[in-house]
């Protein structure tokens, strides 16, 4: 084997792997970390709207997405949120906690950056610094062909995220890397993006309108063995209309989970029944009724014309029960999302089938591991993805000092 230039080389300067750098320093080994972009964790610093959504008081592997969906759990259980609020605390960063647990920075997301940099001083940080190639050398270890040359290593840490938000240099270059060396990737795709609604749905044009909803998912019948489960995405969560279909917090969380073909059911009204006020409506019309609990717009795209101008005390039991599904069960047929460049997480990444959960390291090649966006885990709207980086960088961390104490 080639004479090592470190003890470990991590690929992405992004949040998982400045933390996995910091974790081996400060365990006394020689990280290299290298990444193709001039400063690190750009992701990072435009998270959150800019204040950078840490965490979430409520992280658990039900918060997470993939065809592995408990591979999550070890990780997490190693790291409690309390604990990285304290952490991030004792640094000086305050933090503020916002509506379903959600952890911010009180000023900036850039303190984090810092203090992530600062954390991983102790590796060598090699930006600016396009990867070209990673192989595993016969005899163990891995070179690694880059701008810098050639580096070499007993180990490495593939850190490199995914391709959502190519605009800021974000890539499927780790997916590509693994792929070489033997694993498999599950197709990535855009996650917690806008929803795009089919052309002529009655609901495109309202881009403005605000408001709660919640949002269930009806899976596509594939006339394939018992239908699959019914999702609830979205409940109670602000949904904002947009000229390709709607975002917010329940149109991104939504997403997340969106096969092709799937139907959605859309509850425009998930706090107030509106069955009983249809039946002690008076004089007042339908639209009448209505218009004091959603926006003008929105009614005249939901309500039939035959319907909305009428009382609904003159309505037949069917035409009520009709105003309440198109109210509380909108149906949506063949619903996309918007493209990479507009989501802030992708679906897919490494199989984690060929991944150990307790410390990231790879089944396939000794010595490879993995952590963060890179692997097929996808945490929902609201601080759980990077929770999520820096829980597996922790674990991978730990799993490749173990395994160079062996080597």
């Amino acid at each position: 084997m080639r004479a090592r230039t470190h003890d470990i080389l991590i690929l992405g300067a992004g949040a998982s792997g400045l933390r996995c750098g910091a974790a081996l320093a400060a365990l006394g080994l020689r990280a290299g970390i290298v990444d193709h972009a001039a400063e690190p964790a750009r992701k990072v610093r435009i998270s959150g709207g800019g204040k950078g959504n840490v965490t979430n008081l409520a992280v658990g592997w039900e918060d997470y997405w993939g065809e592995n969906p408990r591979f999550c759990r070890s990780a997490l259980g190693r790291l409690a949120p309390e604990a990285l609020i304290r952490e991030l605390e004792a640094a000086g960063i305050g933090l503020e906690e916002r509506d379903h647990g959600q952890i911010f920075c009180r000023r900036s997301a850039g303190e984090l950056v810092r203090k992530l940099a600062d954390d991983a001083g102790a590796c060598e940080l090699l930006p600016a610094c396009p990867i070209a190639g990673l192989e595993r050398l016969p005899d163990g270890g891995f070179v690694l062909s880059c701008a810098k040359g050639t580096l070499t290593a007993p180990a490495v840490v593939v850190a490199l995220g995914g391709p959502a938000r190519p605009q800021i240099g974000a890539s499927d270059l780790g997916l590509r890397l693994a792929r070489r060396l033997g694993h498999r990737i599950v197709p990535p795709r855009p996650a917690l993006a806008g929803i795009v609604l089919p052309a002529g749905s009655p609901l495109l044009g309202l881009q403005g309108i605000s408001l709660n909803a919640t949002i269930r998912r009806l899976p596509a019948k594939t006339g394939k063995g018992s239908p699959a489960k019914s999702l609830l995405p979205a409940d109670n969560l602000s949904l904002l209309f947009t000229h390709k279909g709607f975002s917010g917090p329940a149109g991104l969380q939504t997403s997340l989970y969106l096969e092709p073909d799937d139907e959605l059911s859309v509850d425009f009204l998930p706090e107030t029944p509106l069955a009983p006020l249809l039946d002690a409506a008076g004089k007042a019309t339908t639209t009448g009724l209505l218009r004091r609990l959603l926006p003008a717009r929105l009614l005249a795209a939901l309500l039939p014309a035959e319907l909305a101008g009428r009382k609904p005390t003159e309505l037949s039991r069917a035409a009520r029960d009709c105003l309440c599904r198109t109210v509380h069960t909108h149906r949506l047929q063949s619903c996309g999302v918007e493209g990479m460049r507009k989501a802030e997480a992708a679906r897919g990444g490494v199989d984690t089938r060929e991944v150990a959960a307790a410390d990231m390291h790879s089944s396939l090649v000794p010595g490879l591991f993995f952590c963060g966006e890179v692997l097929d885990v996808t945490g929902r709207l609201g601080g759980f993805n990077l929770h999520w980086a820096f829980a597996s960088a922790r674990a991978a961390a730990l799993g490749a000092a173990t395994y160079l104490e062996r080597c």
